[in-house]
């Protein structure tokens, strides 16, 4: 008789268990058929931890923006200073003619690492702003 008993109130136990779900849960704590969880210090430390995070990875966003931005930058100046170069010699004017023939390959591939960079920026900047 007991172990009925028992066994009646596990199998009401169970059948509340499915209906957790559907229980109210306010921001610091969330209630259970038989105990309240307080969950205040949690989400405050969890909070914490998702701010350094965030922190850290646009950190890291930053410097390797930095980076591919002073390479492309190092590149245009090379290939300015490069077509700017006076040829003195028929050999350097056929150097320089088949360097400006490559120039608009090179400025293609400096397109594209500027468009990343800028996705990069409007990326990064837009989740700065929406988990300030």
């Amino acid at each position: 008789m007991k172990f009925t008993k028992d066994a009646e109130r596990i199998a009401e136990m169970y059948d509340s268990l499915n209906d957790i779900c559907l229980r109210v849960r306010t921001f610091d704590s969330v209630d259970l058929e038989i105990i309240r969880v307080q969950v205040g210090n949690s989400k405050e430390a969890l909070c914490k931890k998702a701010l350094v995070l965030r922190r850290a990875v646009l950190h890291v966003l930053d410097k390797e923006i930095r980076a591919d931005n002073e390479a492309a930058n190092e590149e245009f100046t090379a290939i300015f200073n490069r077509v700017q170069q006076k040829p003195a010699t028929p050999e350097e004017m056929v150097s320089l003619r088949q360097f400006c023939d490559s120039v608009p390959q090179k400025l293609s591939g400096l397109s594209d690492t500027l468009r990343g960079i800028q996705v990069c920026l409007l990326h990064g900047i837009s989740v700065a702003l929406n988990t300030a």
